[in-house]
């Protein structure tokens, strides 16, 4: 399996790889999904892509990439952006795509029971997670991150809705150092990346279906954090595929346009997000989901505190609250962590409450997060 290469061997590993298998990969982008093996094909391809964006710069991509792809589809002209194009046309129709059910899948799927389970969310993720890429490398406008990125995206199909997640009180996970994707590297045997090119052959997949499994272990875990700060706790949150690759996309959005960000006047991406947070219908876990993601970009998102932090509350509250009788979600770490920046925005949650008193039903939650806050502040607690 050849290793994806630095920016310094770009040009090499194109002409070994990339050039020979490019017709097979857009083939395989735009494959039926009626065939169960073609759709962990498309998988395969769109980790590919999301690979592919993470790691080269705008220039190396209209220089290698945009070609093979100009040659193969015979465009007449070219203005070095025909591919990003291309990709975030069909990234974004994603979401409309039907799945076969699990009970069509042959009976060589047998040898990977996890698979049944997850191709959905492998499927809908990766495809989500090669937009982020796409987008983030390419787009200057703002207008583009919020409508392919945060306006619409389909959450319950892209965040794991069926698992249950472990909120305990006590965070032992282990800790990921957070590298910057000029220090990750990715060569060599400390970061290297592996592509099978037999994954997206015709036939590979029925010689040896085991090639997914590692497939599925690589969504379940984060090896690299290309995203910036310190460490990241890889709760059950964070190992989900699509939050290093929307972490990525956040710091782009907060590096080009912060600086035009109204807190009195919040774009319509924060209007999207605060309004799946406070959505009755969303699943538990879409909403947890969404409180890590502020919680990772808390400095980011304390430019609107004011439009979140209600949502955030009833949010936090919903997930937290007891389910069936069990109490033992009642305090968990992810109460914690938002109460934590809760603290660090310096909000006045009594004035906060009073002020949506008449408005709405937050009182409560308002409530019991403030006394959580009393806890947090007497205890000397620091995340």
């Amino acid at each position: 399996m050849p290793q994806i290469a630095s920016s310094n061997s770009t040009a090499a590993w194109f002409s070994a790889v990339i050039s020979d298998d490019f017709p097979v990969i857009l083939s395989t982008l735009t494959s039926s999904c009626s065939d169960p093996f073609r759709v962990v094909e498309r998988i395969a391809a769109q980790r590919v892509v999301q690979e592919l964006f993470a790691r080269l710069s705008y220039d190396e991509i209209k220089q290698f990439v945009n070609p093979l792809f100009v040659a193969a589809t015979k465009c007449p002209t070219s203005v070095g952006n025909e591919f990003t194009k291309h990709l975030i046309k069909i990234s974004s129709s994603v979401k409309s795509t039907s799945l076969p059910h699990p009970s069509t899948y042959p009976t060589q799927l047998d040898l990977l029971p996890p698979f049944q389970n997850t191709i959905s969310l492998l499927f809908f993720s990766s495809a989500y997670s090669a937009l982020c890429a796409v987008i983030s490398r390419t787009q200057t406008r703002e207008e583009f991150f919020s409508k392919y990125l945060l306006q619409d995206p389909p959450w319950a199909n892209i965040v794991d809705v069926s698992s249950e997640l472990r909120l305990t009180v006590e965070t032992d996970f282990v800790l990921a150092q957070q590298k910057s994707e000029a220090a990750t590297g990715v060569g060599g045997p400390e970061g290297g990346v592996y592509v099978s090119s037999q994954i997206l052959e015709t036939s590979s997949l029925s010689q040896d279906i085991r090639v997914l499994e590692s497939a599925i272990a690589r969504s379940k875990s984060v090896t690299q954090m290309s995203v910036r700060g310190g460490a990241l706790e890889l709760d059950d949150l964070n190992r989900m595929a699509i939050m290093i690759p929307l972490l990525r996309a956040f710091d782009r959005m907060e590096e080009m346009f912060s600086k035009s960000w109204n807190p009195q006047k919040p774009p319509d991406w924060i209007v999207a997000l605060v309004g799946e947070l406070g959505c009755a219908n969303a699943h538990l876990n879409v909403k947890a989901f969404l409180l890590r993601l502020i919680v990772n970009k808390e400095k980011m998102f304390s430019t609107f505190k004011q439009t979140v932090v209600g949502p955030m509350c009833a949010a936090v509250v919903d997930v937290s609250k007891p389910h069936s009788g069990d109490l033992s979600r009642a305090f968990n770490y992810l109460l914690r962590d938002v109460t934590t920046t809760l603290t660090a925005w310096q909000v006045d949650l009594v004035a906060e409450r009073d002020r949506r008193a008449g408005s709405d039903l937050l009182v409560p939650y308002f409530c019991f997060i403030y006394l959580f806050v009393i806890g947090v502040s007497l205890s000397g607690y620091s995340s």
